[in-house]
């Protein structure tokens, strides 16, 4: 099914001689899940009490406006093809798309296509049914799922989970299930197909909508579709119910986690899909391509230190980096086994390389900072970034223990070391509560036995 291109909103007239059937969708009832992590990465351990727990207003509000009309043109929203950032497909296999063959039909738009739409609704002038706007809090490295009832899911065309990943921007992702016509025409028979699409276009975190249309298969109204418009802002103070949206989801997201115990999803753990993923860095021969490749699986995967080399890096420094990618990804059973995902190859990649060349030389100072940023303390000691690295199996794991080494950081006889350690815990709100490193020695003995103690209960509850 598509929707005709005419530029403008338009609503077909019944005919006098042929009254279509109302239009009765089945009950719109959307609902949110969370999880830690991104779609690509999946539910992901937390570690420790989210920030958004003690300061709710640190959350963002999510909001999906779920309606459906009886019939649609494109309004000047574009094809959602068009912007897919990234596809990944699933016949039987993970592997990396160029292009989503199960979104045909559907529309996005933002800014003034997504207004249009959406004053029509608010005047009247395009008929709906309104199945409410539910809202919940978008925590940060946290993604919310917004689930259709089934009776719903199933009309849409292709039935669709709508995905938003508050990461450096807010993503947003549809999971699409279908069939495709095959490609080869000797074979006549359709094949299931799963897609998880990427959009380029970011949601804003300023209250400007995002809009997706879907077509829903209705009798008598072959133009039906199923509208989504999402929208991100900054809570107001004191907002009770938004602090409460919190709780829930970070209780949802630790569910989550409880439940996909492994650091990394279906997908990125598949050793299918890292193959492919390999072989697309070996494809892209021009840095601008890996670079801007890198920067985007190493965001939806959690590896924040490969994403930030992926920007710095010099074309010569990139092409050694995807080098090492590609070379750490040779024993992918192992990786696989140990519980690692593509989030960890990159990142181990990353570490490994910055670390081994400040074993052989000093770093330049941007390099230094990069590393210093994502290890604190720890990253003076390549030595140590190298041990830790090889020891490590996860994302998960190689942060912790960088938490650990910046703990026993801050018992050094240097001022400066304990001063830098404590500061970088203190940026993640994990420095020992009343620690100073510049007070006398048995005054930083008793903060950190004080907080030692203190962790004791919490690491011996079951």
């Amino acid at each position: 099914m598509h929707f005709r291109s005419v530029g403008v909103l338009l609503l077909l007239p019944a005919c006098a001689a042929s009254r279509p059937a109302p239009f009765a969708p089945p009950p719109l009832a959307p609902a949110f899940s969370h999880f830690s992590g991104s779609p690509l990465t999946g539910a992901l351990p937390l570690l420790g009490e989210l920030p958004e727990e003690q300061q709710p207003q640190l959350a963002l509000v999510l909001t999906a406006r779920v309606v459906a009309v009886p019939s649609l043109s494109d309004a000047g929203l574009q094809r959602l093809a068009s912007q897919a950032r990234l596809v990944v497909g699933a016949e039987g296999e993970r592997s990396l798309r160029g292009l989503s063959r199960l979104s045909e039909g559907a529309l996005v738009g933002a800014g003034a296509a997504a207004a249009r739409v959406l004053a029509a609704l608010d005047d009247g002038s395009l008929p709906a049914v309104d199945g409410g706007a539910p809202a919940t809090a978008l925590l940060a490295g946290t993604t919310a799922a917004l689930h259709l009832p089934a009776p719903l899911a199933d009309l849409a065309t292709p039935p669709l989970l709508v995905l938003v990943t508050r990461a450096e921007t807010l993503v947003v992702a549809l999971a699409l299930q279908g069939e495709v016509a095959p490609l080869d025409e000797d074979d006549a028979a359709p094949r299931a197909r799963s897609e998880l699409v990427v959009l380029q276009i970011p949601l804003a975190t300023d209250g400007a909508p995002l809009l997706l249309a879907v077509p829903l298969v209705l009798p008598d109204h072959p133009r039906a579709a199923l509208l989504v418009a999402l929208s991100a802002r900054a809570p107001g103070p004191g907002d009770a119910a938004h602090a409460a949206d919190v709780t829930h989801a970070a209780r949802d997201a630790r569910l989550a986690a409880e439940r996909r115990r492994a650091s990394a999803s279906r997908l990125t753990a598949d050793e299918s899909f890292l193959r492919e993923v390999l072989s697309a860095f070996s494809a892209l021969r021009d840095a601008r391509s890996r670079r801007s490749a890198l920067t985007f699986l190493a965001d939806v995967a959690s590896a924040p230190l490969a994403g930030d080399l992926a920007l710095l890096a010099d074309e010569a420094l990139l092409t050694a980096l995807v080098a090492r990618v590609e070379a750490d990804g040779r024993d992918l059973s192992s990786l696989v086994e140990q519980g690692g995902g593509l989030g960890w190859l990159l990142e181990r990649s990353a570490v490994q390389l910055l670390a081994t060349r400040a074993v052989e030389a000093a770093l330049p100072p941007e390099l230094l900072a990069l590393l210093l940023r994502h290890a604190g303390e720890a990253g003076r000691y390549p030595s140590t970034l190298l041990e830790a690295a090889g020891a490590c199996a996860s994302v998960a794991e190689l942060s912790a223990r960088l938490v650990a080494e910046n703990l026993i950081a801050l018992e050094d006889s240097g001022a400066a070391a304990r001063t830098r350690a404590c500061d970088w815990l203190a940026a993640r709100a994990l420095a020992p509560d009343g620690f100073d490193p510049l007070a006398p020695l048995d005054q930083r003995r008793a903060a950190l036995a004080r907080a030692e103690a203190a962790a004791a209960p919490a690491e011996s509850a079951p």
